[in-house]
């Protein structure tokens, strides 16, 4: 440990004083306290007061570290530089999303070329002064005639948004607004004249935080018009199901793909002509409900990505007019060796080809296939990496053809590279990177390497190393380890976080946990970490922390664990159940008390179990970390990350589990602290907030691991 973390703990750590409830719960027979039962009440004064006391608390401690202004600088200078995103064309506009020097959201521009975009068309920085709310932009629809952008905003960073609409020509704002949206788009009909969108219930208070998923339909909104009027579409309504609207690109149908809100899982496509409202819809639908997804359109066809029949995925072609499985073609076979990705879309029709992306551990194998199935072939980019996308946590195919329609465009990114463009030529089959990739590493200078952990049941688990050679020639090194191993997601979809960039660049090595639960080996990787199999998903985990240490690449002293969402209630496990194999754990918006997830507005309850049922109450209460938390024991030094409006992960986890840890005998000696990101949601998204965070991550990551901390890296 560093001299100065222990510098910092001098004197015994005294915690602000957390009050502590009579509550006990009775769960079949076994009485569960809940001491910290009054903290679930967020919106409370005093609840507000106490998380006040915490980051207060939280900031003094940081602060005594003297290199956290150095790895702030080092992040400022990656994070808040001039940035830009491609120039696209709709209609007879272009458009580019760009920021300047510090400026902490993306403005929108367009203009008349694409060598003249240079009229602002979307600032929220500016429009949250002017309304005086912190405003964050969410998805955005550009008109397919070019005239209005539709553009989706939250307060704080919730999921929570409201629906507006702009002129493009005058950059005048529409007077309607369209409110009870979350996690939808607005989708644009075929004419330009209105928008498609999926709507909960209208909350009765105004309160939207942590209201429960009450959907109320699929509606369209003509623009120019009273919402109040908006028509409902079809009529449909899914128990428990997300249904996301769009209209193919092709412009023939408009497309309702349904989420089973209990299991992540896309189960449903509605489908009819897009020129006809009045239309019934036909329905896709695999016959085991596993996961499928749109590819795209053309001549009377649909492609599908479709894991049914095939654990590791499958394209297939499907009659329009009769839908039915035995109609089906395959275009894209299954592979044995590479699956189909199953977060978000896993193909896109580009012309008279499929691409499709497949896993490969920490990468992506890509491929391109004639629509008639009768070529395939393997796209070789100039560097290891994984396909690009601007949507969240979901991958979103962006490939384009080129403008003589000779080349195939798309991103590209990876842990060294931040975004780069390959241009594919279709004639030649060979790649090329479109301008200079964007990176803040000499990724030349990099390198990877995969170790095999073993897991009880005797399943080999792989976990990916990322380093820079110059830097780790001297062993052991300090060690990051991350996982996720929930909802079928590679835990490498979004390998690119400038906190890595900035732990390379002083030495320490990244270590990504390709645990079961994940998509990295197909469906029966997915489902052999899910349910009352979760515990595979912690045991792979250790496995693999303890094939790392066994190999000389760090020790327990240098190792810490960290992960976010799904991968912050691994680390919360993975800290409570071995708190003997890593020095140092950083949670984020994770779910830590298991036994309450049904109650604390979360959906999942299919993919991590619920206390509701005997048998569910047995397998969860295993893993649960709030109730796993014993005074005895030496827990590793915990930083705990969570947004003050995050309504896909109750701040309530974290607010429980950081009283809890900070009751414990050893918390006088090891530090057990909360920070609350104010005003952001499930994740930090703006660029300031972003640096402070960041910052902070890796100033408690290196002082529990011993990482030595370097000037910046110009």
């Amino acid at each position: 440990m560093l001299k100065e973390f222990e510098s910092a703990q001098a004197q015994p750590i005294k915690y602000p004083i957390t009050k502590m409830d009579d509550v006990v719960d009775d769960y079949f027979g076994t009485q569960i306290a809940d001491q910290y039962r009054w903290l679930e009440d967020v919106h409370a004064p005093e609840v507000a007061a106490w998380v006040q006391e915490q980051n207060e608390f939280t900031e003094h401690f940081l602060n005594n570290c003297s290199f956290r202004q150095k790895l702030c600088d080092e992040l400022e200078m990656i994070v808040m530089g001039e940035t830009a995103q491609p120039p696209f064309q709709i209609g007879k506009r272009w458009f580019q999303f760009r920021a300047e020097v510090k400026q902490d959201q993306m403005v929108l521009f367009c203009g008349s070329s694409a060598r003249d975009i240079n009229t602002v068309l979307l600032d929220i920085d500016k429009l949250s002064e002017a309304e005086g709310e912190p405003l964050i932009l969410g998805a955005t629809a550009i008109s397919p005639d070019g005239q209005t952008v539709a553009f989706m905003v939250s307060r704080g960073g919730s999921d929570w948004s409201i629906g507006r609409f702009r002129d493009i020509p005058s950059g005048r704002d529409y007077e309607e607004q369209i409110t009870g949206l979350r996690l939808t788009r607005l989708s644009w009909d075929s004419e330009s004249k209105g928008v498609f969108y999926f709507q909960h219930e209208i909350s009765k208070n105004g309160d939207y935080t942590f209201a429960p998923y009450r959907p109320d339909g699929v509606k369209y909104h003509r623009l120019g018009t009273k919402t109040i009027d908006d028509k409902s579409v079809g009529g449909l309504t899914i128990a428990g199901a997300v249904l996301d609207p769009c209209v193919s690109e092709d412009g023939e149908y408009f497309l309702l793909q349904g989420q089973d809100i209990t299991s992540f899982r896309q189960q449903y496509i509605f489908y009819r002509p897009a020129a006809d409202l009045d239309a019934e819809f036909l329905l896709l639908q695999n016959p085991d409900k596993s996961p499928l997804s749109f590819v795209g359109s053309k001549d009377g066809y649909l492609y599908i990505a479709t894991f049914f029949d095939a654990p590791n995925g499958r394209v297939v072609r499907v009659p329009a007019l009769d839908p039915s499985v035995e109609k089906w073609v395959d275009v894209v076979p299954e592979d044995k060796d590479y699956p189909l990705s199953s977060a978000g879309e896993a193909a896109k029709l580009v012309g008279e080809f499929v691409l499709s992306v497949h896993e490969n551990l920490a990468n992506n194998r890509i491929l391109l296939t004639r629509l008639d199935g009768r070529e395939t072939k393997v796209i070789q980019p100039p560097l290891e990496g994984r396909l690009g996308s601007s949507s969240g946590a979901y991958l979103k195919i962006e490939a384009t053809l080129s403008a003589d329609g000779k080349e195939i465009l798309f991103p590209w990114t990876s842990p060294f590279i931040e975004f780069a463009t390959i241009a594919y030529n279709i004639e030649t089959g060979t790649s090329r990177f479109l301008g200079t990739p964007r990176s803040h590493l000499d990724f030349e200078n990099c390198s990877s390497e995969v170790i095999w952990g073993t897991s009880p049941d005797g399943t080999r688990v792989p976990v990916t190393l990322f380093f820079r050679k110059d830097l780790c020639s001297d062993l052991p090194r300090p060690v990051m380890f991350y996982a996720y191993g929930h909802a079928g997601f590679s835990v490498a979809l979004k390998p690119y976080r400038p906190e890595r960039v900035v732990w390379m660049n002083n030495g320490g090595v990244l270590a990504m946990v390709h645990s079961r639960g994940g998509g990295e080996f197909g469906q029966a990787w997915h489902n052999a970490g899910i349910g009352t199999n979760q515990q595979n998903t912690f045991n792979d985990c250790i496995a693999c922390i303890e094939a790392v240490q066994q190999s000389g690449w760090t020790t327990p002293e240098k190792s810490c664990f960290t992960g976010a969402s799904g991968g912050g209630f691994t680390t919360g496990t993975i800290m409570t159940q071995r708190p003997d194999l890593i020095a140092g754990s950083l949670p984020e918006v994770g779910l830590f008390d298991m036994l309450r997830y049904h109650i604390l507005a979360s959906r999942a309850t299919e993919e991590v179990g619920t206390s509701e049922t005997e048998e569910g109450f047995d397998t969860i209460f295993g893993y649960s970390a709030l109730q796993a938390v014993r005074n005895d024991i030496p827990y590793p030094s915990t930083l705990i990350f969570i947004g003050q409006f995050d309504n896909r992960v109750n701040p309530a986890h974290s607010y429980k589990f950081a009283a809890a840890l900070q009751a414990t005998k050893q918390a006088s000696e090891r530090p057990m602290l909360l920070r609350v990101e104010l005003d952001e949601g499930h994740g930090t998204v703006r660029r300031a907030s972003i640096v402070r965070s960041r910052a902070d991550f890796l100033t408690f990551a290196a002082m529990t691991t011993g990482l030595k901390v370097s000037d910046p890296v110009s």
